[in-house]
């Protein structure tokens, strides 16, 4: 996994405009070490839904959202998706 620079300027408020050299310089070097530790992971799984408002029904889970609710109103199906980047990440950013 590659961690962009434009896209770490652009998080950083740059939209577009060039970063001064000891900025990239520090982005080089913070996303290498962040790219040395990680430890990437991923699940998924689809479940059947029904939607009855304001209550989503996702296999056997229930989850009361309105928002939520409003988002699958004419879906079926539905997959959620859990993501890591796994603890030496996070032991990085929180350093």
């Amino acid at each position: 996994m590659e961690v962009s620079e434009n896209e770490v300027l652009h998080y950083l408020g740059y939209h577009g405009s060039a970063a001064e050299e000891r900025v990239s310089a520090l982005i080089r070097q913070l996303t290498t070490e962040l790219e040395a530790c990680l430890n990437p992971k991923n699940l998924f799984e689809i479940f059947d839904c029904r939607v009855d408002f304001p209550v989503v029904v996702l296999g056997d889970m229930t989850i009361n959202s309105a928002n939520l609710a409003e988002h699958l109103k004419d879906c079926r199906r539905a997959t959620l998706l859990a993501a890591t980047l796994g603890t030496g990440a996070d032991t990085l950013i929180r350093r």
